[in-house]
Parts: C-alpha cells; structure tokens; sequence
C-alpha cells in the first residue's frame, strides 16, 4: 500500500472535525461540578497545552501522565516504541502581519521587499496572530 498524501481539503476537514470533538469534550465535562474537578485535575498534569488539547488528550488516552511529541521525547533520551498510536492534538499556525499605510494587517510573507527590509530593521512593528490549526501527535510517557 503506497502513501497518498492528503488534499488540503481533508486536512481542513480533520482539523474541524477534530475541533468540534474537542468542544464537545469540554462542555461535556462542564456539565456537573464532579465532570469540573475530574477535568480540572487532569488538566492540572500539562503545563502548556489548551483546554481543548487537555480533552482530546484525556479522550484518546485516559490514563495519561506526560505529553510530548516524538521529537521532544527523543531529545529526552527516550524513544516511543514501535506501532504506538499517536494522541491528536491541534496545533495553531502563527503568521507574521504588519499594519500597511491604512491600517490594514498585512502577512509579512506578502511584503514588497522594501517594506520587508524596514520589517526586518525593525522599522514596521510586526504582530503574532494565529492564522488556523492544524492537526499534531503527541505521545504519552507509558508510550515509550
């Protein structure tokens, strides 16, 4: 069976699928004072990840105790092992704008190389905003 990359059409339709799940997941969660303190206490176990994360981690791997990627779990000496699944989590895309002469927020990618030389002498402040999501695997400890 050979690799069929995936349209960008079915990666956006993963990814809503996948938001949607994770929305469902944390209202579901909200619905009692016990589904509360049984979320919060899972979620109290990752630092860094998102309410919707934290749902999708503790729907697809309900006896997780520390999340990483492959990459981060590799740099730590550890390897996951071979035919684990991966947990699905969203990842946010992060794009660079800048403001152009009628205030208008701009990508940075889409700059005349003039305006992107005063970017880059920090001439023209540029923002961070999240520009979409997009779908990423993490890996519990139990996994490696």
């Amino acid at each position: 069976m050979t690799y069929r990359r995936k349209t960008a059409q079915e990666i956006k339709a993963a990814v809503q699928d996948l938001s949607q799940e994770a929305k469902n997941k944390v209202e579901e969660y909200a619905q009692d004072s016990e589904g509360i303190r049984a979320y919060l206490d899972f979620m109290s176990k990752f630092y860094q990840y998102s309410p919707r994360n934290n749902a999708l981690i503790k729907e697809s791997f309900e006896g997780a105790l520390a999340v990483k990627g492959f990459k981060q779990w590799k740099e730590e000496g550890f390897s996951v092992r071979k035919g684990e699944k991966a947990i699905e989590i969203l990842i946010p895309s992060i794009a660079k704008y800048y403001k152009d002469t009628e205030g208008k927020l701009v990508p940075v990618s889409a700059a005349d190389p003039l305006t992107k030389e005063r970017i880059q002498n920090k001439e023209i402040p540029v923002m961070k905003q999240v520009a979409g999501f997009t779908k990423g695997h993490v890996f519990d400890i139990t996994q490696t």
